[in-house]
């Protein structure tokens, strides 16, 4: 059985969750917009791509989504290219998965620009076989498109290929596309957590539990 893994990367990779959320909420201040308790409850979990539409319709604003993208995005990858920690226990793991001769990759919704320049600045890009985005593959994380074209470019089939997700949406989908889940803790979906565990293979905390999992061979990850 030849196994591959596809991670996700933010929430899953590193601890990245929590900077959307503050640059956007830096921005729309900056654009001299100040939200109530109530609006900001109102757009509380909203994407980013559907921000401004529902922005101005709780605020009842005109807010130019065009200006609102682009300060945004330049503010994300500005901290992109600082680092973001990595998740605990990591390297320990992919320290394993290349003993075990296990090719990996990144799946990610963030830009690609955004991913190289993350892992540059921690030293870590050449570790993966390589970084696709949902932007490549013109779908969502709502369709299993990046989770499929992954396990194409790294040669395994779906059922023996493990994806790790933190968000519940996406666990959902790589679940129902027929691939192997691990559901990973991030403080950001805590409120949703069981959303993950309930469609997930394996529920970890991070990547020592994982590699104590390993250990006492309740998984495992093989190149053969």
């Amino acid at each position: 059985m030849k196994n591959a893994v596809v991670f996700d990367m933010d929430g899953t990779l590193i601890d990245s969750m929590w900077m959307f959320d503050r640059v956007r909420k830096e921005v729309i201040e900056d654009m001299g917009y100040k939200l109530t308790k109530e609006q900001e409850a109102e757009l509380e979990g909203v994407s980013f791509w559907q921000y401004p539409k529902f922005f101005n319709e709780v605020v009842k604003a005109e807010m130019d989504d065009s200006m609102f993208f682009h300060l945004v995005n330049t503010q994300i990858r500005i901290n992109f290219r600082k680092g973001f920690e990595l998740k605990k226990g990591l390297v320990r793991f992919l320290d394993y998965l290349d003993e075990q001769g296990v090719k990996y990759c990144v799946a990610t919704a963030s830009k690609n620009i955004d991913a190289i320049s993350n892992f540059k600045a921690l030293g870590m890009l050449k570790r993966f076989e390589f970084i696709i985005t949902t932007n490549d593959v013109d779908r969502g994380k709502e369709y299993p498109t990046i989770y499929k074209e992954a396990a194409i470019m790294l040669g395994t089939h779906i059922s023996n290929t493990y994806v790790f997700e933190d968000a519940p949406y996406a666990a959902k989908t790589a679940k129902a596309g027929g691939f192997k889940v691990v559901g990973i803790a991030d403080d950001y979906f805590k409120s949703v957590e069981d959303e993950v565990r309930g469609v997930a293979d394996y529920f970890i905390q991070d990547y020592d539990e994982l590699m104590d999992m390993i250990e006492r061979k309740e998984i495992t990850f093989e190149a053969n």
